[in-house]
């Protein structure tokens, strides 16, 4: 039985109205212990909306959630329980940081579990240096603290409750090179103790973590499989040529599934297409940004 099984969950913003928007639809899937699943969309793409559904703090319009096997809705009341198991950091969760020192700010989901003083502790010093926040800096105040700093004490304020599930809503958005690496090389660790699923359009921030991709596209499913088979599907679809200047940009227009790439001091096309788009390009080896631009390249939206 999965962990986590979604069954033909939708949800509907401004339901009724001008305003009227299918955020999630009809989307099925099933996650089970241990996974690391990556779920790819682009900013609008419904991705927020399902993981907030996910562990309750949106009620689904149509479609039920399954936690290890139960509704999560059957029992109203108790849906502050299924938020324990099922923890999420949201997109910039540092703005979310508001207790007077570090210590307290992690200590909070714990205390609201009814946890002794004696495990708020040990879970707080656990949490903390599992993320790499250095002991010295749970007495400060959270705004004292570096974005690195701030991003890690948000997400062992999460972890401290020990979910059965974490999701991550693009969690590296706004880090520097250096600490998404550091962040990534955390997440690694994390997905050894619990199923993790990390929502992203960052492609590399999941491409050697992920044993599941899912792909969401105007709230539907589109696809979903493990990274090499999503790959493979991709054979003699990916393409590459050197284009002679003063046709690049009629190329980009005619791809759109398309990218640049600098290589042996010349400017390498790689365009996604069913077809060979030009007499001179060659078919080469796809990797899983291929399969993002193969589904996303050309929406504008």
């Amino acid at each position: 039985m999965s962990l986590l099984e979604i069954k033909n969950l939708s949800y509907i913003y401004g339901s009724g109205t001008a305003f009227e928007k299918k955020a999630v639809n009809n989307v099925s899937l099933s996650i089970n212990k241990g996974e690391f699943v990556g779920i790819i969309g682009h900013t609008g793409s419904g991705k927020s909306t399902l993981i907030q559904m996910m562990n309750g703090l949106i009620k689904p319009g149509e479609g039920e959630i399954l936690l290890d096997g139960n509704n999560i809705w059957s029992d109203p009341k108790k849906i502050r329980n299924v938020r324990f198991r099922v923890g999420i950091v949201f997109q910039y969760p540092e703005y979310q940081l508001f207790e007077e020192t570090v210590e307290k700010d992690i200590a909070y989901g714990p205390k609201n579990m009814g946890l002794s003083n004696e495990e708020i502790k040990k879970r707080v010093k656990d949490a903390a240096y599992f993320v790499g926040l250095k002991p010295e800096l749970l007495k400060k105040s959270p705004f004292e603290l570096s974005g690195g700093e701030k991003r890690r004490a948000a997400i062992a304020g999460v972890i401290a409750m020990d979910p059965e599930i974490l999701i991550l809503d693009e969690p590296t958005a706004g880090l520097d090179p250096k600490e998404r690496v550091r962040f990534r090389n955390m997440v690694r660790k994390l997905s050894e103790k619990m199923t993790v699923i990390f929502c992203t359009h960052i492609v590399s921030d999941i491409e050697t973590i992920a044993k599941e991709v899912i792909l969401i596209h105007h709230g539907k499913l589109v696809q979903k499989g493990n990274i090499p088979t999503l790959i493979k599907e991709m054979d003699g679809k990916v393409w590459e040529l050197i284009p002679d200047a003063d046709e690049l940009e009629s190329l980009l227009e005619q791809y759109p599934r398309s990218s640049l790439v600098s290589r042996n001091m010349q400017t390498v096309l790689r365009v996604v297409n069913d077809e060979k788009p030009h007499n001179d390009a060659h078919a080469c080896e796809p990797v899983l940004e291929d399969v993002y631009l193969y589904h996303f390249g050309d929406d504008n939206a």
